[in-house]
């Protein structure tokens, strides 16, 4: 029997699932022994961004989401003497699917994947694009990446940046398997190279995230 509805076929083809994202912005006063109230006090949600990760070639555009070149502590900085110094209120940024609170107390977070390194502004800005567009477009396991983060762990006057991908799971197979998205995500300089590490949250403090989030 023929289909009664010519366009029932294509209405399917078009269907596609929608995941809500959230940004966060962390402006901590303090890189050190905050208390629980002075960092939840520094989080603020910023805006919301809606992918199609399962529709075939969606690209999103991400002109909207914060370059952490702009707010974190670079080699350029100095202050009136001349001197580089690290910026006692920094800001850290969360890419979080909607509902999950970038805590780790959050019941969807257990662990992350992390890289603790030197970055140049350019690369730095494009490494956090880059896994922006592969965990909202699919290229990156969104079904079990909770969100993302990029965080300014620069000490003195040693810029150093963390980039972060928090897990629902501790499933050493899907840790693989993320760490392997993640890396095709990111177009590494030969001069600028490095790997993600997985960490386990079970037992960290609230107090420690952001100023200690992780090593």
């Amino acid at each position: 029997m023929a289909n009664s509805n010519p366009n029932s076929t294509e209405e399917k083809k078009e269907e596609k699932e929608t995941i809500e994202w959230v940004l966060w912005k962390h402006l901590c006063s303090k890189r050190f022994h905050q208390s629980e109230e002075e960092w939840k006090d520094g989080v603020k949600e910023v805006s919301h961004f809606f992918a199609h990760p399962t529709q075939e070639s969606f690209h999103l555009d991400l002109h909207h989401l914060p370059l952490p070149s702009k707010s974190f502590f670079l080699k350029t900085t100095r202050n009136e003497e001349g001197e580089h110094r690290a910026i006692p209120k920094h800001t850290e940024y969360s890419l979080f699917q909607k509902g999950i609170k970038p805590e780790w107390e959050d019941p969807n977070c257990a662990g992350e994947l992390y890289a603790k390194h030197y970055l140049p502004p350019e690369l730095l800005d494009r490494y956090w694009q880059e896994l922006a567009h592969g965990v909202m477009e699919g290229k990156i396991d969104y079904q079990h990446v909770s969100g993302i983060r990029v965080v300014d762990k620069s000490k003195g006057k040693h810029p150093v940046y963390k980039l972060e991908l928090w897990l629902n799971t501790k499933n050493p197979a899907v840790i693989g398997k993320v760490r392997k998205q993640a890396m095709a995500c990111i177009h590494q300089d030969d001069h600028y190279r490095f790997n993600f590490h997985f960490r386990d949250f079970s037992g960290v403090a609230l107090s420690e995230t952001s100023s200690s989030t992780s090593n």
